[in-house]
This record gives structure tokens, sequence and C-alpha cells, in this order.
């Protein structure tokens, strides 16, 4: 009877081992004006005219009590192309004191294209297993024109 309760458990836990890879889902979020405060972190896009250029600041910071993990997180711009060649402009980070800031100019046409993501830990993103998975897709231009938060 013990034999039979040892195979079933070292086959219930070889099960879960294997299925690691299937149970880390990567979950992605649109984030816009409209849905900013329902994030599990707190966030800000602040957005200015800077001569031709559109400046969007965006901040996270965590208000659950948890800081952010170990590595750092991490951003990134993406601006769909059209197979088109051009230039991706670049992101400033700063962190600070549980904070982090990122900082970014776009001209009129690719902020209407583009998308500023999200993930809380850069180095979790890279691992199969166990994640958080969350993905947040900043949809700029529905920031464009005002601060929201």
């Amino acid at each position: 009877m013990r034999s039979n309760y040892y195979n079933w458990l070292l086959a219930g836990m070889t099960l879960l081992v294997l299925s690691g890879q299937v149970l880390a889902r990567r979950v992605n979020h649109d984030v816009t004006a409209a849905n900013i405060g329902k994030l599990p972190f707190s966030a800000t896009v602040k957005v200015k005219e800077v001569g031709k250029l559109t400046e969007f600041e965006i901040t996270m910071s965590d208000v659950k009590g948890n800081p952010f993990r170990s590595s750092s997180p991490g951003g990134w711009l993406n601006i769909p192309n059209d197979g088109k060649p051009g230039a991706i402009p670049p992101v400033t980070k700063v962190q600070k004191d549980g904070t982090v800031t990122f900082t970014l100019q776009l001209t009129t046409e690719q902020v209407e294209r583009a998308r500023f993501a999200f993930v809380e830990d850069a180095e979790d993103w890279n691992r199969p297993f166990p994640t958080k998975g969350d993905y947040y897709q900043f949809i700029l231009k529905e920031f464009k024109g005002s601060s929201k938060k």
C-alpha cells in the first residue's frame, strides 16, 4: 500500500516539474489612460511637447509593499514600421527609492504607432519557470495631450 502511495506521489511531482513550461503563462496587458489605475503597481504618464517632439515620462512604483525583485524593472519602446527602415528613439531609465522612470521623445507619427513595454523584472522575463510573466504595453497615443495617473 505504501509503495503505491509513493509511486503516485513521485508521478505527481514528476508531472508538476515537467509541466512547468506549460504552467508558466505570460500575460499581456494593454495599458491606456482609462485603465492605468487598475494596475498592480502605481503608474503615471506625463506628456509634454518639446519643440516638434512629444516627451513621455512613465513612472512606476510598487503600491503593494513588495519591492521590485533584485534584477531591475525593464522597459523598451516598440514602434511597428510596416517594413520601412527607421531608428527607435532612445529610452532613458532612472531608478531611485523604489520607483523607476522611463523618459522618451517621439515625433507625432511615431506616437500614433508606439507602445512602451514594461516588465517588473527584466531577468525574470527571460526565465521559463517560475515567472510572474506579466507584460504591460502602454499605448502612448492614448496618453497624448494630458498627464494621466
